[in-house]
């Protein structure tokens, strides 16, 4: 062998262990990449419905899982099926339903849908059409309304529809899955099936030898039902409940989702004691303990984020402070049904804050915006070579929003109209600048200040309406004298020491001060006043306070933590910081019937203030 031969054996030996330890690091940086990780746990989500099949839940009773977006869930009686949810797709309801009849060869009888979503009612017309006989359809009475409400903005519902749910990506890589099931199966006619049956708060029907319950739980949407079979201890919670975060607020675009009726229809259906829980996506849950878990847990989470993002905005926080702040406790951050795969926290809190204060956030700048192509203009501008150099960030902001500030006084000088855009862009920078003065503590602070007084000022000015120009002075006036007092006034504990208790009581689940909970704690209070004969109760779990009340004082809990009893009026007087709990209680106006660890441990987290 020549040297030169040994030579180029020994260089293309180096060159593949090279290529060997190469590919090897690379695999080693991918599979530990946080992307990756991220990828990863979402492909392992998909393992609950990669796999089209029909699921046996218990006798007469199976559920298609991972045909399409949807479940369809079957119910056998003596004389025929009821079918509850018809997936989002014609065919894929028929292919389901014929792959059924080997199993269960009966004929279709009902059809329950649980609520207006596509992926739940296309593909009952399918079923209706071909079934031999009358096919009763059952269906919550406003689910109609629903519809039309629907159709008036299905363009671009379909624009967003397809994004969220990745329609068009491809499947497998770019589209892993659709967070609650494989795909979104759309395609073919829609084509909707009449309700012969509907109804409003709750009703009990008997088809084909099968008595069910339909209970109006209002959630993921205002005409969600539950279908409750009390023979076999089957709950099935529609879109309540399933193996994600659930979603409080859609991003393909819907009204805002009412949180608090969300997980009030979960405590609902909890204290049915189902022994099966179908959902109609991700899979069957089998056993009464853990359905009551999985329950409490996921109303627990939606009761969470609902009442600190109500607290933190009372205390005076930005929505942006709100999103950030607003974080899961750890427990119900890793329980595994409360996982990111579909809703997630960020989104929900924007979704309470809109459901309770609208689009606007609060803060002038973001009243009148500029067009984004207008912004755009202006940043580029600002930030264009051409600016004199050794200039700061700062300084180009400032001057740029001095500059549009003194262009809207020139015209008004001149001509007695107001630049409007020229104070929005002022009022924008300004904000910035204040934004990052005040995070770092700039020395120019006070300038920064003046310059958005005297923009904030200029367009109450130029507004000839009343409550945009009110509300523009108002926040000019702020900048100095802070923003107007929340918390204790007279005025604020005159209103709570009068009004009714059970308004009272309720609020209180918003008082749940997140920072100083210790999420291990688990406290059942029950407080009864003599004054009044309905009692009331708080569970603090999880860092929430889940809240009953009943009518009757002679018809107390059974169990409890710590049982308090004294007037109504001396309750107030504590929570508007007139009287504190621990000396009414010394003084002998509280009777505490449990242990007074708990009930500290109670006072340690709940934020008193009228």
């Amino acid at each position: 062998m020549t040297t030169w031969l040994k030579f180029g054996l020994f260089v293309l030996f180096v060159a593949l262990t090279a290529r060997y330890f190469l590919q090897r690091t690379k695999k080693f940086i991918a599979q530990h990449s946080p992307e990756v990780a991220v990828e990863q746990k979402l492909r392992e989500h998909s393992k609950i419905f990669d796999e089209a099949r029909i699921v046996k839940v218990t006798d007469g009773v199976h559920v298609a899982i991972g045909f399409a977006l949807g479940n369809m869930i079957m119910i056998e009686g003596r004389y025929g099926v009821i079918v509850v949810d018809t997936t989002e797709n014609r065919n894929v309801a028929l292919n389901i339903f014929k792959e059924y009849q080997t199993i269960v060869n009966k004929p279709l009888k009902a059809i329950i849908l649980t609520h207006f979503h596509g992926d739940h009612i296309l593909g009952a017309k399918a079923l209706v059409d071909q079934a031999e006989g009358k096919v009763e359809v059952f269906m919550h009475s406003t689910t109609e309304f629903e519809l039309r409400r629907y159709a008036a903005t299905k363009d671009e519902n379909i624009r967003r529809v397809v994004r969220q749910f990745g329609v068009k990506l491809r499947k497998g890589s770019d589209h892993v899955n659709s967070g609650i099931g494989p795909s979104l199966k759309i395609g073919g006619v829609y084509e909707f099936a009449k309700a012969t049956h509907t109804f409003d708060k709750h009703a009990t029907h008997t088809v084909a030898g099968i008595t069910f319950e339909l209970l109006h739980t209002p959630g993921e949407t205002d005409d969600q039902i539950s279908v409750w079979i009390p023979e076999k201890k089957l709950l099935m919670p529609a879109d309540n409940v399933y193996e994600a975060f659930p979603n409080l607020y859609a991003i393909r675009g819907s009204p805002s989702r009412n949180t608090e009726k969300w997980f009030r229809s979960l405590d609902d259906v909890r204290a049915l004691g189902a022994e099966y829980m179908v959902p109609s996506h991700t899979r069957p849950v089998i056993g009464a303990q853990k359905i009551y878990d999985i329950i409490t847990h996921y109303r627990d989470a939606i009761q969470y984020v609902h009442d600190q993002t109500i607290r933190l905005t009372n205390k005076g926080f930005r929505l942006d402070e709100v999103v950030e702040n607003v974080r899961l406790p750890t427990k119900l951050a890793n329980h595994h049904w409360l996982q990111e795969f579909y809703g997630t926290v960020s989104w929900s809190v924007r979704g309470v804050y809109n459901h309770y204060f609208g689009w606007f956030d609060g803060d002038p700048v973001n009243l009148n915006q500029l067009a984004r192509s207008e912004r755009a203009n202006r940043w580029l501008e600002l930030l264009s070579p051409d600016q004199p150099k050794g200039t700061s960030a700062l300084d180009r902001i400032l001057s740029s929003a001095q500059t549009s500030l003194n262009k809207s006084d020139d015209r008004y000088q001149a001509k007695g109209v107001f630049l409007v855009n020229e104070l929005q862009w002022a009022l924008e920078l300004s904000t910035i600048a204040l934004d990052w003065s005040a995070a770092n503590r700039q020395h120019r602070l006070n300038e920064v200040k003046q310059v958005k007084y005297d923009a904030l000022r200029a367009l109450g000015a130029s507004s000839k309406n009343a409550n945009a120009r009110n509300y523009y002075m108002s926040c000019a006036s702020e900048l100095d004298d802070g923003a107007p007092p929340a918390g204790k006034n007279k005025l604020q504990v005159a209103n709570t020491m009068n009004s009714n208790m059970d308004t009272i009581m309720k609020l209180g689940t918003t008082r749940l001060d997140a920072d100083a909970c210790d999420e291990s704690i688990v406290v059942n209070l029950v407080f009864v006043f003599t004054d009044l004969t309905t009692w009331y109760r708080y569970i603090l779990r999880h860092c929430v306070f889940e809240y009953t009340q009943g009518s009757d004082v002679a018809k107390l809990p059974d169990s409890f933590d710590v049982m308090l009893t004294m007037t109504s009026r001396v309750w107030k007087e504590i929570v508007t910081q007139q009287k504190l709990a621990m000396m009414a209680y010394e003084d002998g106006e509280i009777q505490l019937n449990g242990s007074l660890t708990d009930f500290k441990s109670f006072l340690a987290v709940f934020e008193m203030g009228a």
